[in-house]
């Protein structure tokens, strides 16, 4: 019987790390844009000084949100929205700012 090429040993071991990586990182909390459990809603916008609840379609309680690419009115170089509540089945995000945002929020 002949034994694997360490070449071939060692991707195996990267690959099994790589993997226990992403669970650790999972169980964390710290998902990013390619995790299953997640969902992107594109294209949010929010006035200045508005109030708004999205609808986030997970089917569960969420677990936490990332805003990406922001895209601002008025010259702000970035303002991420604030949360206000979130339950099973909507996120509420307030802009505080003196201008509207527009941006793409990732659910988890």
């Amino acid at each position: 019987m002949s034994r694997p090429q360490p070449k071939q040993e060692s991707r195996l071991v990267e690959y099994l790390a790589g993997g226990q990586r992403e669970r650790d990182r999972r169980d964390r909390g710290e998902t990013g844009s390619t995790s299953p459990n997640g969902r992107l809603i594109e294209d949010v916008e929010l006035a200045a000084g508005e109030e708004r609840a999205i609808a986030h379609g997970l089917r569960r309680r969420l677990r936490g949100w990332r805003a990406e690419r922001i895209r601002a009115s008025a010259g702000l170089i970035r303002h991420v929205p604030r949360e206000v509540a979130a339950d099973d089945r909507t996120v509420t995000l307030a802009n505080d700012a003196g201008a509207g945002i527009t941006f793409h929020l990732w659910v988890y």
